[in-house]
């Protein structure tokens, strides 16, 4: 199991969304990390990228920690941005730092 049970103690969550394939088809694995430690604190794979996959992976994430004060890292992933923006969600767009954690974790995926 990919999901350990953690507690969110920094302020930064570092959130992405790869496509990988598995027995020839596409997938979508969304991961949420912690961009200090490296630790996986979320991960969901679904057979789809769009809003709605996105919210549902924002809602596992929210029900799993306490998320009040957390700003997500991400890049210019096609869904997250936009749907942390709709949704209220306090996040930053950048490329390089702290947000490397989390391509690093799917690099080793």
């Amino acid at each position: 199991d990919l999901q350990p049970i953690s507690t969110v103690s920094e302020d930064q969550l570092a959130v992405d969304e790869k496509m990988i394939r598995l027995h020839g088809q596409k997938f979508w694995l969304y991961g949420a990390v912690d961009p200090n430690t490296n630790e996986i604190l979320h991960v969901s794979l679904y057979p789809t990228a769009n809003k709605q996959t996105t919210r549902w992976f924002l809602t596992e994430l929210h029900r799993r920690y306490q998320l009040d004060n957390v700003e997500f890292l991400v890049d210019d992933a096609d869904y997250l941005g936009s749907v942390l923006a709709e949704d209220g969600y306090r996040f930053q767009v950048i490329r390089h730092g702290n947000r490397n954690a989390i391509e690093r974790v799917f690099w080793e995926i």
